[in-house]
């Protein structure tokens, strides 16, 4: 049996059903057929050199993230044709011949399995310690991101991922590193990272940093608690009189509330935002923040046990 490292790791685990597909690719349930625990193979198709790249800096961000039990863990990593380096129009071989850029397939396993996200309609409809606890779990998520300098960027209910939840208990963790960057400031490229809904007004304008993840919560945020899912402009900048009549309408709820944290979440000015670490300790999550802790805490110890070898 063979190792977990690039092409090889591939063959630990066992495709089991499609769960998800879209223009990222396809998602696959996997199992490792060593240890028996199940996880998620997302599978890509690099075709050029700026799919080559995008591809391998997610595969590196997700090696290179924290171990947090609210972000995914790098499983491993296989390429169709067994290289990590991208056979194209520049290899030596190709140009030899003549050859065109040939697509291929590449395999990132990963892991906690989910079993939805936050898009679902029904999560809407569950109670509101449930979607308190889910959102506090957002912010852990967060927190562990940018205390080691990462920028998600693409912080929006489709990429948070349920992995278990009952009637009072849930537990989910923060999907898609695609766009992730490790950076303290980041040059703005408009088009080219976010949805648009979810963007903070600075993000296609101006150099911006981890302010724009918190700003991506607090609509999350709004969805869950404000608006029953929907999403109130499609793009801020143009809709300015609309976010200062819903952020005045905030500030008038109870200094207490989620209302009231969502507020300082959606700040204009970036700098004004409640960072990660400091809205966890909200009064507003005081009924969720014990349980919160110690299951993270429960998951934290279980996570630093496995090994996928």
């Amino acid at each position: 049996m063979v190792s977990r490292s690039s092409n090889s790791g591939n063959r630990l685990y066992k495709p089991r059903g499609t769960v998800g597909n879209g223009s990222f690719g396809v998602v696959n349930v996997t199992k490792n057929i060593r240890t028996g625990e199940t996880g998620a193979a997302k599978c890509l198709v690099r075709n050029s050199i700026e799919t080559h790249a995008k591809i391998l800096r997610e595969i590196d961000t997700l090696k290179a993230l924290p171990r947090n039990p609210r972000l995914l863990q790098y499983f491993a990593e296989y390429y169709e044709r067994g290289d990590r380096w991208y056979t194209g129009i520049l290899n030596d071989l190709d140009e030899r011949y003549s050859l065109q850029t040939r697509p291929e397939k590449v395999i990132i396993i990963y892991g906690p399995f989910v079993r939805f996200n936050l898009s679902e309609e029904l999560f809407l409809k569950q109670p509101l310690n449930i979607r308190m606890a889910a959102f506090y779990q957002i912010l852990q998520g967060l927190e562990g991101l940018h205390s080691e300098g990462f920028i998600h960027r693409d912080i929006k209910p489709s990429n948070i991922g349920v992995i278990n939840q009952s009637a009072d208990t849930i537990e989910i963790v923060i999907l898609d590193y695609g766009e992730t960057v490790r950076a303290e400031r980041y040059e703005p490229c408009p088009g080219k990272a976010g949805t648009i809904p979810f963007l903070a007004p600075e993000m296609e304008q101006r150099p911006y940093g981890k302010e724009v993840d918190l700003w991506a919560t607090g609509i999350v945020g709004m969805q869950l608690f404000v608006s029953g899912g929907k999403l109130l402009w499609r793009n801020v900048v143009s809709a300015e009189a609309a976010w200062k009549k819903q952020v005045d309408l905030l500030q008038s709820e109870s200094a207490n509330s989620v209302q009231n944290l969502l507020a300082s979440m959606i700040a204009w000015d970036p700098a004004k935002r409640t960072p990660a670490e400091v809205a966890l300790k909200h009064p507003c999550f005081n009924d969720v923040r014990i349980a919160c802790d110690v299951e993270t805490q429960e998951a934290s110890k279980l996570g630093s046990k496995r090994k996928h070898t």
